[in-house]
C-alpha cells in the first residue's frame, strides 16, 4: 500500500507528517507527499497528479500552525478528482479550508481527541459496511494511521 500525506510546512504538521511516515513505513508502506518530490524543471501539477494517482490512500493534516493551507487544498482536491480514498484531519476553528466531495473530514481539538476518535472509528464503521474487502481495508488502514497522526498532534504539544 501506498500513502500520499498531505501537509504545510508548519513546525507541527511537518513533525506529525514525519512521525506519521516513519510509522507506515514502519509497517511496510510506501510513503509519499509533494515535498518528496524534485521539482527542477518539472511541471509540479503534473508531478503532484502523478504521484497522488499511484497511492492508495491520502491524509491530508492542517493545524491552526498551518500558514499556508492552499497546497494541501490543492492536493485534495486533485485526490478528490482521481476517486482517492481521503481522511483531512483538520483542527477545530481553522479558516479557511472549503470542504470537497468525496473527502471524509475529521475536525480535532489537540486537548480533547475523544469526538475525532469516535468519527474515525464511526467513518470506519460505516466503511465497512458498504464497501469491498480490499477498499475497506485501505480505509482501516488510513483510518489507523489517521488516528495515530491525533495522537501525534496532541503529543507535539507536550
Amino acid at each position: 500500500m501506498k500513502l500520499f500525506i498531505s501537509h504545510s510546512l508548519a513546525p507541527t504538521d511537518w513533525q506529525v507528517a514525519t512521525l506519521l511516515s516513519r510509522q507506515a513505513q514502519g509497517k511496510g508502506m510506501a510513503v509519499e507527499s509533494s515535498q518528496h518530490q524534485a521539482f527542477v524543471g518539472v511541471d509540479l501539477a503534473t508531478v503532484i497528479r502523478q504521484t497522488i494517482a499511484s497511492c492508495d490512500f491520502v491524509i491530508a493534516i492542517v493545524s491552526f500552525d498551518s500558514s499556508y493551507t492552499a497546497n494541501v487544498q490543492y492536493e485534495l482536491n486533485v485526490a478528490a478528482s482521481l476517486g482517492k480514498p481521503c481522511l483531512a484531519l483538520v483542527e477545530q476553528g481553522v479558516y479557511p479550508f472549503q470542504p470537497l466531495a468525496g473527502v471524509q473530514y475529521v475536525d480535532f481539538v489537540r486537548h480533547d481527541l475523544g469526538p475525532a476518535l469516535n468519527h474515525i472509528n464511526a467513518i470506519l464503521e460505516g466503511r465497512k459496511n458498504q464497501e469491498n474487502m480490499e477498499s475497506m481495508a485501505k480505509w482501516v488502514i488510513g483510518g489507523g494511521l489517521a488516528l495515530l497522526a491525533l495522537y501525534l498532534i496532541s503529543k507535539s504539544e507536550s
